[in-house]
Formats: C-alpha cells, structure tokens, sequence
C-alpha cells in the first residue's frame, strides 16, 4: 500500500506539472516525500520536501509541518545534507556588492556608500597630477605580468575583501542560520595567460557544472574567511557583510556563498557572472557590473581614524575643539601627509599647539596669545580648503598621531562632512600612495536669529546707530548674551542710555524675541576723540554681573571662521 501511495502521488506530480496550482504541488510533493521517507529512501525524500520548506504562501501550521519533516528525514541521514541553492534562506543575489581597498581606504562601512563623485570631486586638488593621468596603479605594470588583468579589482594581502548581501526569510517562523561564509579561491602561481582563463573560462565552468561544495576547502595558509551565525525571525530581512583576508598576493576569486541551516543542512550557492553574448552584429552585449576576481598585492601601510567628539547635533553658532586620531596599523612609516575638508565652514584645521588648550578658556582676553591674526593658510586654502601637514611629520608604523580640529556650526540644517587625507609610503611599494575616506552627518539646530538696521547719527557722521533683532529659535531652550564685538580694529562700538540699549538685555527665553540699540563708531577717522582717550572698544560686556572677562574675537580660530563666512557671502554675492 505505501509503494502504491508513492507510485500515485508520482503519477499526480506529472499531471500538475508546470501548472500553477502551487498549493497542490506542495500536497503532493510534501506526500511523496513523506512516503519515500517512511520506506527509508531519505535521499529522495529529502529531494521532493525540499521543494515545499520554503512555501510562503501556506500557513504558519503547515510551514512548521514541513519543515519538522524534513530536519527529521535529514537527521535520520546521520550526516549533514549538502544542497545546492538551498531556498531557506532566500539570497537576494542581485544586492551583491563587493567592498575592497585599494589606494582608496574608508573610515567606516557607511563611508563606502558615498557616491565615488563626491570624493573624486574632494580629491581633485589633493592627489598629485602624474597619479591623474595614470588612472590606475595596474598602467605601470609590465606588459606581461599577470597584474595586467583589467577586468580584476585590486585588494592588499592582509586586509578585508568585504562582501555586503542582503537575505530573507521566507516562512512566518524563524530559522537559524549559522556558519555564513564566502566559498573562495586564491591561485598564487599565474603567469599571464592562466590570468586571463581565470576571469572567462573558470566562471563558465563553476556557472555550468555547479562542483560540489566540497571542492572548495577553505585554505587557510593562503586567505581566512569570516562566518557569520544570524537568526532570522518569520518575514524577517537582513543585510549582512561577508569577509574575506587574503595572506599572500595572487588571484584571489570570490565563488559563492556557504551556510547551515539550523545545523543540520549545508546550503550554498555559487556567484552566477553573466556572460558577454554576441548579436546579429558580431557586437557584444552589456555585462554585469560585479567584479568577483581580485589582484592580490603585497601588503601596505594603512592608516585609520576617526574625528573624536565630533557631534551629530549642535545649535548654530557652537564652537568646539575637536580631535582628528589616525593610527598606522602597519610596520612601515607614512608621509607627506595632506587634508581635504569639504566644509571649511564648518571644519578647519588647527595647529598643533592647540591640543595642549584648555576650551574655552584659552579664547578668552586675559590669555596672552600671538595667534591675534587671520593664519596665511586660511587666507591660501580658503578656497581650495587644502591642509598640507608639517613636512616633518611623519606617522611611524604602530603609533598614533592626533591633530586638532576646530568645528563651528554655521548654518542651520542637515549636511554632510566629507574628509580626505593623502598620504605616501615611505618605503618602496606597489602603490605609492593612499587615501583614507571620512563621512559625517550633522544637524545643526537653529539658536539665534540675529538681523541689524543701521542709520547715520545726526550729531556725528563717524557715529551709527544700530537697531539689533535677536529671536530665540529653540523650543525650550534659553540664551544668556555674554558679549557684543566689533571684528577688527577699524570700529568701536558703545551702549545707548536709553532702556532700549543692549546692555538691559541679558537672557533671551524660548521663542522670544527682543529689540535693542547700540552705537558703533569710525574709528579710522582723527576726528573720534573717543578713541584718542579709549573710552570706547570692540566689546561690550552683557553677561550679569558686569564681568571684564570676555572673549577675544581676534583670535584664531574665531578670526579664521568670519574669514570663511567673508569669503561664502562673497561667493554668494557674484552669483
């Protein structure tokens, strides 16, 4: 009676073969295989209820009846199950991305999302004009060295090819998944010739006859590879990033994609590369853009960082220190260190005598100081927002090296921080240079609005009278005026009698706004007497209790930022 069952349900799966009628498809596979496995024929058991364990459209009762069935008949194997394309879980193949470092390195993961535009736009000035011409390092090889390979990408032996691959579970239950990896190869014997077969023939062959998994062992003398263990809950979808290190240089091929299901069933699925077809023309079509062969070269230095303290939120207005951390990872020493912000606005170097401040007392009056002065390189880089390190810096292998940052929140808004730092090896290397990538995101809250009305004063003509307009822009938060200056030596300004003058206004609450007056006057002409006898100055004091202590506005890096915001209003002006 249950060879007679199975003979039946054969028969039926001919008859709804190729039809539509998903739900009786699964009855009569689930059937077919429930039967083979009770007359102890697993392996076609295992076959037919693999067609139904990842059926999202049955109930969550009928998923798990499947789904215990088929680990039971796996287990009653006594051994793991491989299966090619195992459907559980679902891998969204097209969402491959392979991430390696060449002469460009990142940061964070997030910063390898950025468009290449953008940082080859940041970059322009900052890469030398002989390395723009040879776009590619692979231009200076010899015409018959196997790193002439176009069609390969360039990875450093020691560092992470990463690969970034969305899945999904289909069922309503959760399923554990464990052992993620990537199904690698690294040949480090190729002369030229076997090059070129690797990125052709070997893709057809593994895309044709689908080896066994057995047939690429990981090797752990020449490449490590990461694993990955995930549980995935029911409709659940996930990207995960897949590492690969390779040890020695060579060709390093990506292949495909290994994991177990709930440690019982081996799944893996090879990269399936298009192949170019020819037309009617003798022309060939378009390929696909993933780039699975890599050119392994002998390891070089690299630097990492990260701006320390940087804030995701500020108001408008805020001033801070900031820490720009680079730490060399290698054995080797780096050099001719330069930076590129995209932001000068927002972001400019200091000096070095600025990590041994105390913020912010050290911007205040009393501290003696002869950094009184716009820097010659904010007046040189404004433009170009090029930092140029001290040429005798030199960042040694295994060290850190720290530089500060000022940052000042300009605008309100959202925008983002691009960073680039060029650097060059100090020892002989296949490539001569490197770039680290930096990216941020920060909001910038809206604080004060301040706008002025000026007119002439009817009693002296070097005198003005300014109307000022303070609103408080924030919610919940108030505002204590601390000080009024005048940037420069060329005006000076002095408070009104009246109750209108700035000097009754001392906190402005939220939402508020107040109106007040103030006199600046010319100082350029002989005729002030004021300032011939100094009773009037750049500054006025605002903050209560009637404090001589204020800031110096003539200092950098305060003096360096009104440059920038001199130089963004002329921009703006022209156009």
């Amino acid at each position: 009676q249950k060879q007679h069952a199975v003979r039946a349900y054969r028969n039926a799966l001919f008859v709804y073969k190729q039809n539509p009628w998903s739900y009786i498809n699964n009855h009569v596979h689930f059937n077919v295989g429930r039967w083979y496995g009770v007359l102890g024929i697993f392996d076609v058991a295992i076959k037919h209820l693999l067609e139904v364990i990842a059926c999202s459209h049955q109930s969550l009762t009928t998923q798990s009846m499947f789904l215990n069935d088929f680990f039971h008949f796996v287990q009653s194997t006594g051994e793991k199950f491989d299966v090619y394309k195992l459907q559980l879980p679902v891998f969204n193949m097209s969402s491959l991305r392979v991430v390696n470092e060449d002469h460009r390195t990142y940061a964070s993961n997030a910063d390898v999302d950025v468009n290449e535009s953008i940082w080859q736009e940041l970059e322009e000035e900052l890469i030398p004009s002989s390395s723009v011409v040879r776009t590619n390092w692979l231009d200076t090889q010899p015409k018959s060295s196997p790193f002439r390979n176009n069609k390969a990408c360039v990875c450093v032996a020691g560092e992470a090819v990463k690969l970034n691959v969305e899945l999904k579970n289909p069922l309503q239950i959760s399923v554990n998944v464990s052992g993620i990896s990537l199904i690698c190869q690294l040949s480090t014997n190729l002369n030229a010739s076997e090059t070129g077969a690797l990125t052709t023939a070997a893709e057809e062959d593994i895309a044709s006859t689908k080896p066994s998994i057995s047939t690429f062992e990981s090797d752990g003398n020449n490449f490590t590879v990461s694993k990955l263990d995930i549980v995935l809950g029911g409709g659940e979808t996930k990207r995960i990033q897949l590492e690969v290190t390779p040890k020695v240089i060579g060709i390093l091929k990506l292949v495909g994609i290994r994991w177990t299901l709930s440690d019982s069933v081996v799944g893996y699925q090879y990269f399936e590369v298009a192949t170019q077809k020819k037309n009617k023309k003798g022309k060939r079509g378009a390929r696909r853009s993933l780039n699975t062969n890599l050119i392994v070269i002998k390891g070089l230095p690299k630097l990492t960082g990260y701006i320390e303290c940087l804030p995701t939120k500020a108001f408008t207005g805020d001033l801070q220190l900031l820490t720009l951390n680079l730490r060399n990872q290698s054995e080797h020493a780096v050099k001719n260190i330069k930076m590129k912000i995209s932001h000068p606005r927002f972001v400019i170097p200091g000096d070095s005598s600025d990590l041994d401040l105390e913020f912010p007392q050290c911007l205040r009056k009393h501290v003696q100081s002869d950094s009184n002065t716009v820097s010659e390189g904010t007046k040189e880089n404004v433009k170009g927002s090029l930092f140029a390190f001290p040429q005798g810096i030199k960042i040694q292998g295994g060290t850190t090296f720290s530089w500060p940052l000022w940052f000042h929140a300009a605008t309100p808004g959202n925008f983002s921080l691009y960073l680039s730092l060029y650097y060059e090896m100090e020892s002989t290397t296949d490539i001569p240079y490197r770039t680290l990538r930096m990216h941020y995101n920060v909001e910038v809250l809206p604080s004060l609005d301040v706008s002025f009305a000026i007119s002439m004063c009817s009693s002296r003509l070097q005198e003005y009278i300014v109307r000022m307009d303070v609103i408080n822009k924030t919610p919940s938060d108030s505002f204590a005026l601390n000080q009024l200056s005048c940037v420069g030596t060329k005006w000076a300004v002095s408070t009104l009698p009246s109750r209108d003058s700035i000097s009754f206004v001392e906190t402005i609450p939220a939402n508020q706004a107040v109106s007040c007056f103030f006199k600046i006057k010319d100082l350029s002409t002989s005729s002030c007497i004021e300032a011939a006898d100094g009773s009037c100055g750049s500054d006025i004091v605002l903050s209560p209790g009637g404090s001589t202590d204020v800031f110096d506005v003539s200092r950098t890096p305060i003096t360096d930022f009104h440059y920038q915001e001199r130089h963004q209003q002329g921009k703006l002006a022209k156009v």
